[in-house]
C-alpha cells in the first residue's frame, strides 16, 4: 500500500504484510484497509487495519479470512465483506459491521388505529451490540413521562417513556404503552436512542386516538361541559381526533357536528 499525492509516491508507515484488497475512508478521515494481511505497520492486524495518517492500528481482533470489500454507512459504521466466518471473535459469516459505538435504529415504530379507552403500544429497536443505550419517547417533540397524563394533559397512563436497555443490545426492544388512551394523546410519536457516542431517532409516526361517541369526547362516561373543553382543546391543536364528522379534515364542520351531538345528549 502507498500514497500518491499527485506528484510522488510515499509509504504509509511500513505498510501491510501482504495483499490489500479494499480501502474505505471513515468520516474522520482515517483510512481502513482490508485484505489478506495479518500485520500492518509492524503490529498484528488480521485482514483489516486503520491508518490515522501517522500509524496503523488493528480493528479489534479482525477477521479469520480475507476482507475483499468495504463500505462506510452514513452514521460512520463500517461494513466489511469477504471470505471470513468470524469478525472480532464472533460468528459473522462473509459480512460484518464494525460499529463506531453510536446507536442505529433497526426497527421503526408502526402507527396503528386506536380508539379512546384502548391501549396504545409502540415499539422500536436499535441494532445489536450497542452499549450503555437509553431511549426516550417523545410526542410532538416533547419528552414523555411515566404515569397518568404522561403524554398529554388528561391523557392515558404512560409506561416505558424512558428506559435503559440491556448492555450490549441484543434483539432489544423499547416499548411505549399508553393505557386508556384519550383523544388528547393523538400526535406524532418518536423514540430517541442515546449513549455517550451519539444518538439516533426513529421516524415520527402519527397516532390518532378516535372517539366512538363525539358527545362524550373525554370518554369519562358522562356528557357535560368537560367534553366541550376537551374537544375545543383538541380541535384548536388541529389533532385528527377532532375530526368527529370523519371528512378527513379538522374544521368548522367538526365543531358543528360536535355541538349537535353534545346538545342531543347522546351519540
Amino acid at each position: 500500500i502507498a500514497r500518491w499525492n499527485g506528484t510522488s509516491w510515499s509509504a504509509l508507515g511500513t505498510g501491510t504484510s501482504s495483499i490489500v484488497l479494499a480501502l474505505a475512508e471513515l468520516p474522520n478521515g482515517d483510512l481502513i484497509a482490508g485484505g489478506h494481511f495479518n500485520a500492518a505497520g509492524g503490529v498484528a492486524a488480521n485482514r483489516i487495519a486503520r491508518w490515522n495518517g501517522t500509524t496503523w492500528s488493528p480493528l479489534g481482533t479482525g477477521m479469520d479470512g480475507d476482507v475483499s470489500t468495504l463500505a462506510v454507512l452514513s452514521n460512520g459504521d463500517l461494513i466489511a465483506g469477504g471470505a471470513f466466518i468470524t469478525a472480532g471473535g464472533r460468528i459473522s459469516a462473509y459480512v460484518a459491521r464494525f460499529s463506531t459505538g453510536g446507536p442505529v435504529v433497526a426497527a421503526q415504530p408502526i402507527a396503528t388505529p386506536v380508539s379512546a379507552g384502548e391501549t396504545l403500544t409502540l415499539t422500536a429497536s436499535p441494532i445489536n451490540g450497542i452499549s450503555d443505550l437509553s431511549v426516550q419517547w417523545h410526542r410532538n417533540g416533547v419528552a414523555l413521562n411515566d404515569g397518568l397524563g404522561g403524554a398529554s394533559p388528561g391523557g392515558g397512563t404512560v409506561s416505558g417513556a424512558s428506559q435503559t436497555l440491556a448492555s450490549p443490545t441484543y434483539r432489544s426492544t423499547a416499548t411505549l404503552t399508553i393505557t386508556n388512551a384519550t383523544p388528547g394523546d393523538s400526535g406524532d410519536y418518536q423514540a430517541i436512542f442515546t449513549n455517550a457516542c451519539g444518538s439516533a431517532s426513529t421516524v415520527s409516526v402519527a397516532i390518532c386516538v378516535s372517539v366512538s361517541c363525539a358527545a362524550d369526547f373525554n370518554v369519562d362516561g358522562g356528557i357535560d361541559s368537560s367534553d366541550i373543553e376537551a374537544f375545543i382543546l383538541t380541535w384548536e391543536a388541529g389533532s385528527c381526533a377532532a375530526d368527529v364528522n370523519e371528512d378527513g379534515g379538522v374544521d368548522g364542520g367538526d365543531v358543528e357536528t360536535f355541538f349537535v351531538t353534545w346538545e342531543a345528549g347522546g351519540c
